[in-house]
Parts: C-alpha cells; sequence; structure tokens
C-alpha cells in the first residue's frame, strides 16, 4: 500500500544501503503547507543515549500534493 501524504505528516525509513559513513541513517518526507519536504536523519550518541538529528535533505519543491 502506497504512503498518501497528509498535511503535518510524514515517513522516515531507515537506509540499508549506505556507501559512506556520513550518509543518512534514515531518510523520509513530510509535508508541510501542502508541499513535500524530503528529510534525512542520522542516528548519533550523547551522555543521555541515543537520538535522531534531522535535516532537511537538499531541498527541492517536488510539488503541491492534493489535499
Amino acid at each position: 500500500m502506497a504512503h498518501v501524504p497528509q498535511e503535518g505528516k510524514g515517513i522516515y525509513s531507515p537506509q540499508k544501503n549506505k556507501q559512506k559513513p556520513t550518509q543518512p541513517d534514515w531518510k523520509g518526507q513530510i509535508m508541510h503547507n501542502g508541499e513535500i519536504i524530503k528529510i534525512s536523519g542520522w542516528i548519533k550518541q550523547s551522555q543521555y543515549g541515543e537520538f535522531h538529528s534531522i535535516a532537511v535533505d537538499k531541498w527541492v519543491q517536488i510539488g503541491r500534493a492534493h489535499v
């Protein structure tokens, strides 16, 4: 079943074919103001434990979704 974008929601999945350690561990997308925005995430460690650091992934307007 394909993901149907909804405002303020998105998907995020692990990247199993990383070729460099600097590449994101996770990639996904989220809909914001009717636009799909790509996101990337890295698993990091701190003194408090594991966390995900996220960033907009080379922002390119994919197009407005029909909501």
